[in-house]
This record gives C-alpha cells, sequence and structure tokens, in this order.
C-alpha cells in the first residue's frame, strides 16, 4: 500500500521566525568556527519501544526541515538551524497504517541527552546529546517533556501523531520525523541520514544517489517496508560502576570532589602529599575522555594545602576552593581559578583564625558562591563563612550562626540567584553526638537559618543538589538515641514549601554516612558516602539511586578489601552519566578512587 501521506518530507516547511541574512551569515560563521573538533556521535537508537512495527515512509530521505525553533518559555532564543545535504530527514511510520491520530504510541529519544527546546505549537523537540551533537523530533502530540529535562534512551518525549497545525501540511498517517544535528550554543547544521547507524543498523541507499531508496543495513531493505523495531536496549539498563584507574602524588592522596564541562572534560580536586616535606600540597585532575591526568595546581603555603570542591562554568573557567596553612600554622581559605591553560591563585578574604572553604557552586562565572567556616576569637566558637565572587574580586558576606555554639557549612547549591541554599551543622562543641543539622538559605537579599525537621536529631548535612526550586536533596548522616546505636545516612528533601525526612536505603549493623549527592531528573538521583564497621575499623563505599519513589542501595565497587570512602558524585551535563570520586586504602597507602557509570 502506497504511503498518503505528506508533511515536512512532503512540502516546503515554513520558516517558524524570519531572521536576516546577516544574522544567518554570522550564525554559519560562528558555527564553522566552533564546530573545528566534534565529538564522536552518540550511539542512536530507533525512536520507539521495541518490538513497534514501523516502516520508512516513502519519501525516504530528504531535506526539509525547520530553519528555527524556539523553546515555548517566554523570551526564550531560538535556535538557529542550517541545511546541509537533501538526506537529513527520515520519516518512521506506524505500522499498520493509523490515520486517525490517536497518538498512542510513544516517541523515544534516540539517545539519552538533555532537552533544548519545546515548541508544543508546532509538535516539536530538539535535544542535545552532548560533544555537539542535537535530535529533532516533529509530529508529537501530548509532549512530555520540557527544556531542560534530561532524558534517558527510554523517557518518552511525546507521541507520533498525524497533526502539524500551523508549521507545516496535514499529515494522513501516524509517523515521527527526526533529524540529526550538529550542534553548539544556539546554533545548528543537519547531518545527513547516510553513514549513521540506527539501533546498530547502518543507514545506506540502495541506489546510489537515490534517498528514496534508502534501507537499514541488516534490518530492513526498503522504504514501505513494515518491521519490528529490535531491541535496542537503552544505556542505562546495562550500566555498572565501573574503577577507572587515576593517578596519586606522593604516598597519601585523595578527591573531594567532581565537577563535568562535557564527558571529556572533567575536573576533579583534593590533596596529595609531599614525602619530602611532610605535608599535604593541592591536587587537581584532570578527564579528557580516557585518562585522568594531575595538572599542575599552585600551593599557596610550603605547609598543608587542600581543595575540597570545584565548580566549573566553562572549559576555560573552572574555580576550586579549600584551605592553606600559613607559615604561623593558622589556616586561611584558598581559591585557584583555572582560564583554560593554567591553575592560578585568587586573593581571598579571612576572618580572624582557622578559615576553610569547603564547598562551592556558580550561577554564571560572575556569580560564584562558596562556603565554609572560620574560628570567632571574640566568641570561642567555630562560625559559618560564606564568600562571594563578582566577576573581579571574592568577599565575606555576612551569615547567621546559632547563639552560643559552633558552627559550619559543609556545601552550597545555587538554584537560581535569588534561590541558594547552603547546609552544615551546629552544636556546642565538636563532638558530634552533640551536632545538629543546619540548613540556611539564600533569598536574593540575606541569608537565614531555614526551621527542618533534621535539625532535631543528632547528625549533620554535608550536601546538596537540585532539580528545581520545588525539588532541592540533602543527605548526610545521624546517629539515632540509644548507646549500641550505628549512625545511619540522613537525607531531607525540600518540595517548594517545607523540609521533609525522606527514609533512605541502610546497612543493618553498620556506620553508614552519606557524602554528596547529585540529581539528574525527579526520578533519577544519586548520592555516595562509605558504610564503615561499627568499630570505624573498615569502611566499604556506598551508593545509592532514588527512582521517584524509594532510595535502593546499588552495586559499587571496592578496590581495596577493608577501606574504601566515596566522597563526591557529578553528574555529566547533557547525558545520564556520571562520575564519582573518593579515596581507597588508609594511612600512607591512601590512594585516589574514581568511578564511573555508563
Amino acid at each position: 500500500m502506497s504511503k498518503r501521506y505528506s508533511g515536512i518530507g512532503a512540502g516546503v516547511l515554513p520558516i517558524l521566525i524570519v531572521v536576516s541574512s546577516l544574522l544567518i551569515s554570522a550564525s554559519i560563521q560562528l558555527h564553522q568556527a566552533v564546530h573545528a573538533a566534534i565529538g564522536p556521535a552518540p550511539s542512536w537508537a530507533l525512536p520507539y519501544p521495541t518490538n513497534t512495527r514501523i516502516s520508512i515512509g516513502s519519501f525516504g530521505l530528504h531535506g526539509d526541515n525547520f530553519q528555527a525553533i524556539t523553546d515555548d518559555t517566554p523570551g526564550a532564543t531560538s535556535y538557529t538551524l542550517m541545511k546541509q545535504t537533501d538526506s537529513d530527514a527520515l520519516d518512521l511510520v506506524l505500522e499498520p497504517e493509523v490515520s486517525s491520530g490517536t497518538a498512542s504510541t510513544p516517541t523515544l529519544p534516540l539517545a539519552a541527552g538533555k532537552v533544548l527546546a519545546v515548541q508544543k505549537a508546532c509538535h516539536v523537540v530538539l535535544v542535545d546529546h552532548g560533544d555537539d551533537w542535537w535530535s529533532v523530533y516533529v509530529h508529537l502530540a501530548n509532549i512530555a517533556v520540557h527544556a531542560g529535562q534530561v532524558v534517558r534512551a527510554n523517557t518518552v518525549l511525546g507521541y507520533a501523531n498525524t497533526l502539524n497545525p500551523g508549521c507545516g501540511e496535514q499529515t494522513d498517517v501516524e509517523h515521527t520525523h527526526i533529524s540529526i544535528i550538529n550542534g553548539s550554543g544556539h546554533t545548528g547544521t543537519y547531518v545527513s541520514f547516510l553513514a549513521q547507524s540506527l539501533c546498530g543498523h547502518q543507514v545506506l541507499e540502495n541506489k546510489p544517489g537515490d534517498p528514496k531508496s534508502v534501507y537499514l543495513d541488516g534490518l530492513v531493505k526498503g522504504v514501505q517496508q513494515p518491521f519490528p523495531v529490535p531491541q535496542c536496549q537503552p544505556k542505562s539498563a546495562t550500566c555498572a560502576w565501573t574503577i577507572a584507574s587515576s593517578p596519586n602524588v606522593g604516598s597519601q592522596s585523595v578527591l573531594h570532589k567532581i565537577a563535568a564541562v562535557t564527558a571529556n572534560d572533567i575536573w576533579a580536586v583534593g590533596s596529595g602529599f609531599d614525602d619530602t616535606t611532610g605535608h599535604t600540597t593541592a591536587l587537581t585532575e584532570h578527564w579528557n575522555g580516557s585518562t585522568w591526568s594531575v595538572i599542575p595546581s599552585p600551593n599557596s603555603s610550603t605547609n598543608n594545602n587542600a581543595l575540597f570542591s570545584v565548580v566549573v562554568t566553562a572549559k576555560n573557567n573552572v574555580f576550586a576552593v579549600g584551605s592553606s596553612n600559613d607559615q604561623t600554622g593558622n589556616t586561611r581559605t584558598l581559591i585557584e581559578h583555572w582560564n583554560g591553560s593554567t591553575w592560578n591563585i585568587l586573593p581571598s578574604p579571612n576572618r580572624d583564625t582557622n578559615n576553610t572553604l569547603v564547598g562551592v557552586t556558580a550561577i554564571s562565572q560572575n556569580n560564584i558562591w562558596a562556603v565554609g567556616s572560620y574560628f570567632s576569637g571574640g566568641l570561642g566558637h567555630t562560625q559559618t563563612l560564606i564568600e562571594h565572587w563578582n566577576g573581579i574580586t571574592w568577599s565575606i558576606i555576612t551569615s547567621p550562626n546559632v547563639n552560643n555554639t559552633d558552627a559550619t557549612l559543609s556545601d552550597i547549591h545555587a538554584v537560581s540567584a535569588n534561590d541558594i541554599w547552603a547546609v552544615g551543622y551546629t552544636g556546642p562543641n565538636v563532638a558530634f553526638t552533640e551536632h545538629s543539622a543546619l540548613i540556611e538559605h539564600w533569598n536574593g537579599h540575606k541569608w537565614s537559618i531555614i526551621a527542618h525537621p533534621a535539625s532535631q536529631l543528632n547528625g549533620s548535612l554535608v550536601a546538596l543538589s537540585a532539580t528545581s526550586a520545588s525539588n532541592v536533596w540533602a543527605v548526610g548522616q545521624y546517629l539515632p538515641s540509644g548507646s549500641n546505636s550505628t549512625s545511619q545516612t540522613l537525607m531531607e528533601h525540600w518540595n517548594g514549601t517545607q523540609w521533609s525526612v525522606v527514609p533512605a536505603a541502610e546497612v543493618a549493623g553498620y556506620n553508614d554516612s552519606l557524602t554528596d549527592i547529585s540529581t539528574i531528573s525527579v526520578n533519577d538521583i544519586w548520592a555516595v558516602g562509605a558504610s564503615q564497621s561499627k568499630t570505624y575499623q573498615s569502611s566499604q563505599t556506598l551508593i545509592e539511586h532514588w527512582n521517584g519513589t524509594k532510595w535502593n542501595i546499588v552495586t559499587s565497587p571496592n578496590p581495596d578489601p577493608a577501606n574504601n570512602f566515596l566522597l563526591a558524585v557529578a553528574h555529566v551535563p547533557s547525558s545520564t552519566s556520571l562520575w564519582t570520586v573518593g579515596n581507597t586504602g588508609k594511612g600512607s597507602s591512601t590512594r585516589t578512587l574514581a568511578a564511573y557509570y555508563c
């Protein structure tokens, strides 16, 4: 039966947004400049569930596509898309033909990534897969995603439909129009499907130069021939945490924090050891997509130096924070900056004595926050310390404390410029059994202490992460009452109105703690830490995953038979991949530990 449909492949699609020829010319030049080195293409899937019967539309490969896509968010910038070939679009039609517009078959992304734009009036979704690879999906009804959302290979984008009102001609059968793009910033160029592979089957032409003779090698011999979508298992379904070799400096090394620019540009910071002087040294390591390597970083003094946190805004704008001991033994803040070629120390302020910064977050390259603590000689207590970077200098911002107690901040996370959270702990002294968790919030004008249920527990919060203003998570540990109690993981969630304690998974009979958390989406959150024996003589890594309903323990690597700690976890942007770092071994045999997921 011939395919009786028209659509983007059957006629010329009108430009959705008028773009001047001057702007297009400038965009082309910019696009060519930034695309000198495009990463390898993802492993593309087919955009339907396994066993869905489909066929290649009668137009085969064609070249009519959107020239611009603008997200529905008011004021959103348009993505300019430029044509490169006549074989950069493919229609995949549902079989048997459905012309009623039932929109019951889900359309899935060709690979995991992050949604760049959703234009519901035109039933179109644009997805970024990282390394300058994008994909477009057209004719979607009931679109289920939004700009900024991270999607896995089995996330439903929307449903194959027949209509494309106002943006092209009506179609007669349900299908999804797909395209692949090399894009960066807000500019992209369509890529030919020829020589690409879908679910491991290469896209080829039976007759060279005839795009209507397209077929999928080893799967279907030509257009209009029904076939079932083969098993093309999402990467997430077969993932496991895997150790990656990481270097060390001296006899003792540890990685405290990790942050990713892309899958091939990841930074981890911590401390090494100078066996000659007997002092710790600042340690920065970089992942280039295949290997971790030590990148030289300066030390502020000849005494102890360490970096505890890192944040990235671009490949040439990375900040790391920590502390350094001066010649008198007084601890001072340490802030370093990566400019794309070298690490340099930036001047940073201090208060009284024993200053240290352990957490950092960024809203933009000129709006960065760091938290930690200092010791107030006048009060006789450790107090919270918050510093801010305005693009020129670091300055101390007033932060609240609980009267007549110690207080420290362990981590900070910015949802927006006017919505920033910091967590830590407070108590009459440093004894863990007398700590209580502390949460502070910045509303754009001042920092305030926020009430929360975990403040009534003997414990602390050490890390936090968020996907939105109504989905913020904080993790740590607490000690239940009772002389034989072991410490347990502590998990709190902010729903936009209030904080609540969420039960986490536990290793029975062990001292469990969580040290970091990374939020990919509302149903995909990861936390890492350690599970220590009751006498704290041994430790094994601990990784937990939130599936939208509950926390579950996930198998995690332990290279040392007795001592393994995970201190940080980070999500790789525009993907569902993660990295975790920490240390393994103890004493003079302490070594860095790094592992990845997918």
